[in-house]
C-alpha cells in the first residue's frame, strides 16, 4: 500500500481504503490484508463492475 500512497491522488486512495472498492490478487477476492509477491496479479474492482 505505501507504493499506491505515492502514487494515488487522495480520492482514490480513500476509496480502496474503504469498503468501496474491493482489491482482488490472482483473482481472489481478498478478505484479509496479504503481502503482495513478484508477479502476483492485483486488480482493483469498483462498487459496480461486471464482465
Amino acid at each position: 500500500m505505501r507504493a499506491l500512497r505515492d502514487d494515488l491522488d487522495p480520492d482514490a486512495l480513500a476509496a480502496i481504503e474503504g469498503d468501496q472498492v474491493k482489491v482482488a490478487v490472482n483473482q481472489v477476492i481478498l478478505r484479509t490484508k496479504q503481502k503482495l509477491n513478484d508477479g502476483d496479479e492485483v486488480a482493483f474492482l469498483p462498487p459496480i463492475t461486471g464482465g
